[in-house]
Order: C-alpha cells, then sequence, then structure tokens
C-alpha cells in the first residue's frame, strides 16, 4: 500500500497515456466478452428437445447449391434416421431488395413433412390443410407476419434471383414457435418462410 501514493502519481503525470490505457483495456476486455458470448452460443449452450433431433445436411460448395436428389435414399437408410426432408434455398427479393428490412430468408420444402420435422410449429388445421393444398401456397412465422403485417390470404410477389421468374405466393397460414423464429430487423435473415413452387420442385428432380 506504501506504493500506491506514488503510483497514482505517476498515472497522472500523463493524463492522455493514462486514458488511452484505460481505453485499450476497456475495449479489450469488451471485445474478450463478446468472443466468449459467441463461443458458448454456438458451442456451449444446450440445444433444445427439438433441436437436438435435427440434422441439416448441405452441399460444401453453398447453401445456394442442392445436393443431388439420389442422395435421399442412402441418408434415409442411415440407422436412427426417421425422416428425410429436401429443403431448397429459394432467396429471391420482396420489394427494394436495398433495404435490409425487406430481407428474410425464403426456403422451398416438401410440405407434406414440414410440421413432422418441425412438429413445434403449431399452425391451425385448416390452414395446414390450405397449405398442403395450393401448389403456390407458402407459410411464414408470427414473427414475419408481425414485421410486414401479414395476413393469410394476402399474396406476396418474389423476383427470383436463385431461379430466375416472377412468383406470386398466397399466405396460407401463419405458424407460431415456443422459440424465436427471427432476429427482428437485425440480420438479414430475418424470419423463416417455408414455400414451393413448380421450378423448385423441377429442379430438384
Amino acid at each position: 500500500m506504501r506504493y500506491l501514493p506514488l503510483i497514482l502519481k505517476n498515472c497522472w503525470r500523463n493524463r492522455r497515456r493514462t486514458l488511452l490505457t484505460i481505453v485499450s483495456i476497456g475495449v479489450s476486455m469488451c471485445l474478450l466478452g463478446v468472443m466468449i458470448a459467441l463461443f458458448h452460443a454456438f458451442y456451449l449452450s444446450e440445444p433444445q428437445e427439438d433441436q437436438a433431433l435435427r440434422l441439416v445436411v448441405r452441399n460444401k460448395v453453398s447453401l445456394t447449391v442442392p445436393i443431388p436428389l439420389a442422395y435421399r435414399e442412402p441418408i434415409q437408410h442411415i440407422p436412427g434416421v426417421r425422416e428425410v426432408m429436401v429443403s431448397n434455398w429459394f432467396q429471391g427479393q420482396y420489394k427494394d431488395s436495398r433495404d435490409p428490412k425487406n430481407m428474410f430468408a425464403r426456403f422451398a420444402v416438401e410440405p407434406e413433412k414440414l410440421f413432422t420435422l418441425y412438429p413445434e410449429f403449431r399452425i391451425p388445421e385448416n390452414e395446414k390443410r390450405d397449405f398442403l393444398r395450393d401448389r403456390t401456397g407458402c407459410v411464414i412465422g408470427r414473427d414475419l407476419a408481425r414485421t410486414f403485417n401479414f395476413k393469410v390470404g394476402d399474396k406476396l410477389h418474389i423476383i427470383g434471383d436463385i431461379y430466375p421468374g416472377d412468383f406470386e405466393f398466397t399466405i396460407r397460414g401463419i405458424f407460431d414457435s415456443p422459440r424465436a423464429v427471427q432476429v427482428r430487423r437485425k440480420c438479414a435473415a430475418a424470419a423463416a418462410s417455408c414455400t414451393r413452387c413448380r421450378s423448385c420442385q423441377a429442379f430438384q428432380e
């Protein structure tokens, strides 16, 4: 303790240096905290029960490059696998693509298997039935519906980029999930939206 007055006295000899030292230490600690939080979120957090039972398999090149459909049967016959569903990154542009508020993930899926693989998605039976019957139908998450004020029956116009063309989908249902399905307006993939169209299915086949 007898050296404390000397330390304090020397600290204030050059206040700029002392201030920069304190700021650099503070920034370093903040970065360390952020990195530890990200590491914990990605690798140490316990998955929810429904997440622990699902495994996503994708092409090593990119999410937009599909896996050959012939892989379905070998994967289906792996011990422990109960169901396999094709999920294709459809994307496209909604309204002005330059506005990040209009960005959200869009996938083409096999509608008959969607709610089997995602049993936590709760949707009224009549909306689910309408979705299965309509080849141009889509279902969206509750958070996405609130963000864009979507309602069942609304038309969703998407301009294709991966699959060129103008596509108009009808919102046939809005599902609820016990976990968050979007980080609202803070990332490009704002919410889960499951769509299907003839072009995507033909491409997969």
